[in-house]
């Protein structure tokens, strides 16, 4: 799910509790009682949505109520809600969501959970427990001393693992297939760390932090640096920037042969060499040294 199927989902679900849609719903947790108003439970909280509505996707979620509201960061994106309970119902004024990149099953959770807010669920407290209640589950939180996740955390997602199965030095064997035409004669190279992922295409290198869930290669974006170079280069280097953004990234591997695949494409790499020593820095490319001879 793109970022603004996202927000286009979030807007009708807004339109419809402003037509005075959505009547409320949940039970209260034995030994819980409703909160009366935001003000008093004000704090950083954190919990494990074992009785949610739906099966969650990540393994925490963050809960940092103020005055008028609170923010809510269920695994990627975060919720921004500004509201009062009334009657022991959340009512939310405005509801606003970050744009952050995240896994198809991420972006599919933000989804519901945005509809769900809008449902008027009961918001219920207990010692240092908060609580928000529907009628087919509930998400627990307890205050925390624990920050709350910086921009752009993503949750690690259950059958994460990093990238040591598919460690070593790629190069493009087969480009006929990619999502757009590559340019003659461009060789393209990837280098995986345990990780780690860096990817030259005859220009500049693509490189920052990755990991794979499920055989989904998963990044927060690579950086990529600043190398003046041939037009058609440049734009190569741009529109594989957004490919490996995506999160929509599928690796399958048999032997010494690894095939990334999009919906619009794919590429197949062959094994030339052992993943190199990663650098001292891990923000900076792998050094000359280390790096396979061209």
């Amino acid at each position: 799910m793109t970022r603004r199927s996202l927000a286009l989902a979030l807007t009708s679900v807004l339109a419809l509790a402003a037509c005075g849609q959505g009547n409320g719903s949940g039970s209260n947790q034995g030994g819980m009682e409703p909160v009366k108003d935001f003000a008093s439970v004000t704090g950083t909280y954190w919990g494990s949505a074992v009785k949610a509505p739906k099966a969650m996707v990540g393994t925490e979620q963050a809960l940092q109520i103020r005055d008028d509201g609170f923010r809510l960061w269920v695994g990627c994106n975060v919720f921004d809600v500004t509201g009062k309970v009334d009657n022991r119902l959340l009512i939310v004024d405005r509801l606003s969501v970050t744009d952050e990149k995240c896994s198809d099953a991420l972006a599919a959770q933000d989804k519901w959970i945005g509809e769900y807010l809008m449902k008027k669920p009961q918001v219920d407290q207990g010692g240092p427990m908060v609580a928000f209640n529907w009628d087919d589950g509930w998400f627990g939180f307890e205050k925390s001393n624990k920050a709350f996740p910086a921009p752009g955390a993503v949750a690690e997602v259950p059958g994460s693992t990093d990238l040591t199965p598919i460690s070593g030095v790629w190069t493009a064997s087969d480009v006929n297939k990619a999502p757009q035409k590559m340019v003659p004669g461009a060789a393209m190279t990837m280098t995986i760390l345990s990780d780690r992922l860096m990817v030259s295409a005859g220009c500049n290198t693509l490189a920052g932090s990755a990991r794979l869930s499920d055989n989904i290669l998963i990044t927060n974006g690579l950086s990529m640096t600043e190398m003046g170079c041939d037009k058609a280069l440049m734009e190569q280097d741009d529109w594989l920037s957004k490919l490996f953004a995506g999160n929509q990234t599928k690796v399958s591997q048999d032997g010494e042969k690894l095939t990334l695949s999009w919906d619009s494409g794919s590429i197949d790499f062959t094994l030339t060499g052992p993943a190199p020593r990663p650098a001292a820095n891990p923000d900076e490319p792998v050094s000359s040294s280390d790096s396979p001879s061209s």
